[in-house]
């Protein structure tokens, strides 16, 4: 009868082999860890949301998701058409992701002349 008070082992998923030797060498004990040592530190200034401006942080974003939309749909749509065999679609997402390169593009210029428009401003 088994009455669980046995000392079988239970077998360790993580480690089928067997525990790990605790005198395992590391070399970062001798040589120390390149990832921390050689890199320098590099001050990064604390900046609070409020302190961005609102149009520079709105641009960046729409920039950021319209370039991934511009570079993903058409590669996706080439795939579509290759694999697929299915022009509709594929040609679909090609003509989002060029329609997304002229949305990035407006985007981009949109703000510089709003950015040129307000620097002139505060020069005059």
């Amino acid at each position: 009868m088994n009455d669980g008070s046995d000392d079988a082992v239970e077998a360790n998923f993580e480690e089928p082999f067997g525990p790990v030797e605790p005198e395992e060498y590391d070399p970062a004990d001798q040589f120390g860890s390149p990832e921390h040592d050689l890199v320098p530190e590099v001050p990064t200034p604390a900046v609070a949301p409020e302190d961005v401006d609102r149009d520079l942080a709105q641009t960046w974003w729409t920039s950021v998701f319209l370039a991934n939309v511009a570079l993903g749909a058409p590669a996706i749509g080439l795939m579509v058409i290759y694999f697929r065999g299915q022009w509709r679609g594929g040609g679909t997402a090609i003509l989002v992701g060029l329609l997304a390169t002229v949305a990035l593009a407006r985007s981009i210029r949109g703000f510089k002349r709003r950015n040129d428009a307000n620097a002139t401003e505060d020069n005059s």
